[in-house]
């Protein structure tokens, strides 16, 4: 039976992607939405042949995902046409991105010379605001995660600058004040050693089985391997 036929009789959601590249782009350049466990899925339809039964992926959600390739398309390099209009794209957003970064970093100047970010703020038509502290895993709106990391390798009174992706924006940001953290409660320190533990143990699982594989010696027919999981092309 198909999976179209399969799907249908035990009524689960069936779907047939016309074509998609390996970065889940289809042949006009837009994403393929909606894809469950998309980058697992995509490595393993990539990764098999024409007509081979692949296992089923394991989803997030505790769900599975069974794919059958259709078809394989060669690559090609693209006409200049097809590209023409992304390679603009392309280029005016690094022109943007350079130019925030410009500013980003006479912004710091600025304020390095002796200027408020509240003055330099209202001659540039910005905002200001103060962010919640913020711990070492911690996240807020305006302030992306490789912010938070610069931060903590800064001192007091020190700036930096970090890109918004989503927003195609900057955050220019001064780190006000620095907070000891309290002491962790009991339940926090034993979740933390269970952490440390679980870890621990994988570490050994991984040491002890090289150890195995690099005394006793382990060699791969690679050729037969591809034969039998359908990997050659």
């Amino acid at each position: 039976s198909t999976l179209a036929e399969i799907s249908q009789k035990l009524n689960m959601s069936y779907r047939e992607i016309e074509s998609i590249d390996r970065q889940g782009k289809s042949p006009d350049g837009k994403d393929v939405e909606n894809i469950p466990g998309q980058g697992d899925v995509l490595s393993e339809a990539f990764g098999s042949a024409q007509g081979i039964e692949i296992d089923p992926v394991d989803t997030a959600d505790q769900g599975f995902v069974w794919v059958n390739v259709l078809g394989i398309t060669p690559s090609r390099q693209k006409s200049l046409e097809e590209v023409k209009s992304q390679v603009i794209e392309d280029w005016k957003a690094e022109e943007a991105r350079e130019a925030l970064s410009k500013l980003s970093q006479d912004i710091i100047d600025r304020v390095r010379k002796g200027e408020t970010l509240d003055k330099i703020a209202s001659d540039l038509s910005l905002g200001v605001r103060e962010s919640k502290p913020l711990k070492r895993n911690g996240s807020d709106a305006d302030v992306p995660p490789s912010a938070v990391q610069q931060a903590f390798a800064m001192r007091e009174g020190e700036l930096g600058s970090a890109p918004l992706p989503d927003k195609g924006a900057r955050v220019v940001f001064q780190l006000a004040r620095v907070e000891k953290p309290s002491a962790l409660s009991a339940e926090a320190t034993k979740a933390l050693g269970d952490s440390f533990g679980a870890q621990l143990e994988e570490d050994y699982v991984v040491q002890y089985v090289t150890g195995i594989r690099d005394g006793y010696g382990v060699t791969v027919n690679r050729v037969l391997f591809d034969e039998i999981t359908g990997r050659e092309r």
